[in-house]
């Protein structure tokens, strides 16, 4: 045998697949001695293995660190151009690899053309990539968007879900009876997903040993479906406009990817990221303090927008009062704007 880590090994096996054992029963492992290496540390250790073509920038590395994290629910809110779906689809990957018997994965998004065109490219290249330099890796069915264990066991794998219209009650009956060991939900494009299939997601927890959803997107509105998970625990009256993360009222951890702070902050170091060139034109064209600036630049939520509504979700937020006392009877009033 060979230590490493702590833990004796098979002399047979090889760096990768010590670090998926490590990555895959990391907790089990503690209780076993394992030793001077942390479960993100094992997952960006596995990238370099399985993706030497992606760069780890300091916004995959916080990605990686958050998913990592004790939090059953991760939302990361960013810029345009951060990233996100890029990452995303190395982890979903990642995890598929480390138990491909074991594991679900659901990549949920606005419609099929747009899986296509994000996430599923990454996850399509990284299959063939992997399959090419370490062998058989599941039976890809291009077509559907869709990675299955074998043609056996097409239960475990990698599958596309889509909120577009006419497609919800099709990816809903998707859902239904899932069962398996792991199940990871990744939610591309969070802010306009179906609210009813998020909230299907959810209810696949039961019965699992590891249960995680990933929600990614350009924060919108705060009552749109990744806002109202993304709630601070302190409330959105009392968040910090600079946080880069808080924990949510849900239990769940909120990541932000504020350009200004970004990776190319000072020089144009990845050039697939949101640049300072980007920064400015945004600048220029909507200026600071705009809603496109809060959404694309700062990835935060704007409470204070006022541009396109009489009352911003921030006024509201300001005077909420948990008790109201009327004076006199209370009438129910509902309004409609006809023209939206």
């Amino acid at each position: 045998t060979v230590k490493q880590f702590g833990l004796e090994w098979p002399k047979q096996s090889g760096e990768r697949e010590r670090l998926m054992v490590i990555y895959r029963d990391y907790d089990k492992l503690l209780a076993h001695g394992l030793e001077g290496i942390e479960r993100y540390e094992a997952m960006l250790k596995l990238m370099k293995i399985f993706f030497p073509w992606a760069e780890q920038h300091k916004w995959l590395v916080d990605m990686v660190k958050a998913w990592c994290g004790g939090n059953e629910e991760v939302i990361c809110a960013g810029s345009s151009a951060s990233g996100k779906s890029f990452t995303a689809a190395l982890i979903a990957m990642v995890e598929y690899l480390v138990a491909p018997t074991e594991t679900v994965v659901f990549l949920t998004t606005t419609s099929r053309q747009a899986a296509r065109r994000r996430i599923f490219s990454t996850i399509e290249r990284a299959f063939y990539d992997i399959q090419r330099r370490f062998g058989h890796c599941g039976d890809l069915v291009a077509s559907q968007m869709l990675i299955r264990t074998s043609k056996e066991d097409t239960k475990h794998g990698i599958s596309v879900l889509s909120s577009e219209q006419g497609d919800v009650s099709k990816s809903l009956g998707r859902l239904i009876g899932t069962h398996a060991k792991r199940i990871v939900i990744v939610v591309d494009e969070a802010p306009d997903t179906s609210p009813q299939l998020l909230e299907a997601t959810v209810n696949l927890r039961a019965g699992t040993e590891f249960f995680k959803i990933l929600m990614l997107g350009n924060p919108s509105s705060i009552l749109d479906p990744m806002g109202l998970r993304a709630e601070p625990v302190v409330g959105w009256d009392q968040v910090d406009m600079d946080a880069a993360t808080w924990e949510t009222k849900r239990g769940g951890i909120v990541l932000r990817f504020d350009a200004l702070n970004g990776p190319n902050s000072e020089s144009t170091k990845y050039p697939f990221l949101t640049t300072l060139k980007d920064i400015g034109r945004i600048r220029e064209t909507d200026g600071e303090g705009s809603p496109y600036w809060y959404r694309f630049v700062r990835g935060m939520w704007l409470l204070g927008d006022v541009e396109n509504r009489i009352f911003s979700e921030g006024l509201f937020i300001k005077h909420d009062k948990k008790t109201v006392v009327f004076v006199d009877d209370s009438v129910q009033l509902a309004g409609v704007d006809l023209s939206f």
